[in-house]
C-alpha cells in the first residue's frame, strides 16, 4: 500500500514536470509573458503559465487516486471544483489581464461554491460557543478568498509561492490525517507532489511563473481544504488556529498588504515592492536564495508550531499563535513591510 502511493505520488511529480514544460511553450506561442516592469523582480520576459503544470499534475493525482480504489469525499470534490474555477479565472487574468474588481468578482465563484457546501452540513458546535452557519458559511468562504488573494501577492518572487505552497500543503496533509480525513489528506499530498514537480523550472533563475492560472488555483485549494479539515467536519479553536499558523505566512503578508496600502490612501489592488519578501531582498543585498530560505523557513517553523498545538487547549494554542504572530509582525515592521 504504501508503495503504490509513493509510486503515485512520484507520478505526479513526473506529470506536473512535463506539463510545466509544455505550458512553457504554450506561453509563448500565445504571449502569455511576463514582461519586466517598475515592481518587477525579473529582468527578462518569462512564460506565466506554469500553473497548468499543478493543476494537470493534481488532477492527474486525484484520477489515479480515485481507479485505484481511493474515496473521494464531497469535501474534496468542492475543492477540487472550487480550485478549477479560480483557475479558469486565472487563465483569463493571464491571457487578458482582467481588471481588478473583474477579477475578484471571478473569485466569488468558487467562494460561493464552499459556502454553499458549508450550509448543507450540519452547524457545528464549538467548545465555547454555538457559531450560526451562515456566519460559519461567510466566515470560511472569506478565508478561503482571502488565502486565494494571498497566494497571488506572494508570487512576486522565483520558487516563493511554490516552496511555501508545499510546505502548507504537507502540513494540512498531515493535520489531515491526524484527525482521520485521509481522502483530504491525499489531496494535500498530491497538491504537493504537482506542485513540486512545477519547482525546478521556477526556481532562480526562473524559466517560468505559475501565473495567475496557478497561484489563484493554489491558494483556493489550501484556503478550502485548510477551513474544511479545521473547521467544518470536527471543529475546534485549538485546529482554527493550528490551520491560521500553518498558513500565517501568505496571511501575514497578504493582510500587511491591504493594511499599507489603506494606510497609504491607495487601492488595496494597486502594486509595490514591500512586501515582506521585497524587503528582506533589499536588506540582503539582492541574494533571492537567501530570501527563499528565509521565508520557506518562516513557513516550515510555523507549520511544525501549527502541527504541535492541535491537540492543546484552546488557552494553549491561543497563546501560541498570538505570540508567533507578534513576532512575524515585529519582523515585517522592522523591514519596512508594515
Amino acid at each position: 500500500m504504501t508503495g503504490s502511493l509513493a509510486l503515485s505520488f512520484g507520478m505526479v511529480i513526473v506529470v506536473a514536470a512535463g506539463l510545466t514544460w509544455v505550458s512553457m511553450g504554450l506561453a509563448r506561442r500565445f504571449n502569455i509573458v511576463d514582461m519586466p516592469g517598475e515592481i518587477k523582480i525579473h529582468l527578462s520576459p518569462t512564460p506565466r503559465f506554469g500553473g497548468i503544470g499543478i493543476i494537470g499534475g493534481t488532477l492527474f493525482g486525484v484520477t489515479v487516486l480515485g481507479l485505484t480504489g481511493s474515496t473521494l469525499s464531497p469535501q474534496v470534490w468542492v475543492v477540487i471544483v472550487g480550485g478549477v474555477l479560480a483557475a479558469g479565472v486565472g487563465v483569463l487574468d493571464d491571457l487578458w489581464s482582467l481588471k481588478p474588481l473583474i477579477k475578484l468578482e471571478g473569485q466569488l465563484i468558487p467562494a460561493v461554491l464552499l459556502a454553499a457546501f458549508v450550509i448543507r452540513q450540519q452547524g457545528p458546535i464549538y467548545d465555547w460557543a454555538v457559531v450560526p452557519l451562515t456566519v460559519l458559511a461567510l466566515g470560511v468562504s472569506g478565508f478561503a478568498a482571502f488565502v486565494t488573494n494571498a497566494f497571488n501577492l506572494l508570487d512576486g518572487m522565483d520558487g516563493l509561492a511554490g516552496g511555501v505552497g508545499v510546505l502548507c500543503a504537507v502540513c494540512l496533509g498531515i493535520m489531515a490525517l491526524r484527525i482521520g480525513d485521509l481522502p483530504m489528506a491525499k489531496l494535500l499530498f498530491v497538491v504537493a507532489a504537482s506542485t513540486t514537480g512545477f519547482l525546478p523550472l521556477n526556481l532562480p533563475r526562473a524559466r517560468t511563473f505559475m501565473g495567475d492560472t496557478g497561484s489563484l488555483f493554489l491558494g483556493y485549494v489550501l484556503g478550502a481544504s485548510g477551513v474544511a479539515v479545521a473547521v467544518v467536519a470536527t471543529p475546534s479553536i485549538s485546529r482554527a488556529v493550528a490551520l491560521i499558523l500553518i498558513l500565517v505566512v501568505p496571511l501575514s503578508d497578504g493582510f500587511a498588504a491591504v493594511w499599507r496600502r489603506l494606510r497609504r490612501g491607495q487601492s488595496v489592488m494597486a502594486g509595490d515592492r514591500d512586501h515582506l519578501y521585497d524587503r528582506l531582498l533589499a536588506r540582503l543585498g539582492a541574494n533571492t536564495w537567501v530570501v527563499l530560505l528565509v521565508m520557506w523557513g518562516l513557513t516550515a517553523t510555523s507549520g511544525v508550531l501549527g502541527l504541535s498545538v492541535m491537540t492543546t487547549e484552546g488557552l494553549v494554542s491561543v497563546s501560541t499563535a498570538s505570540v508567533a504572530t507578534i513576532g512575524l509582525a515585529l519582523l515585517m515592521r522592522r523591514v519596512g513591510t508594515l
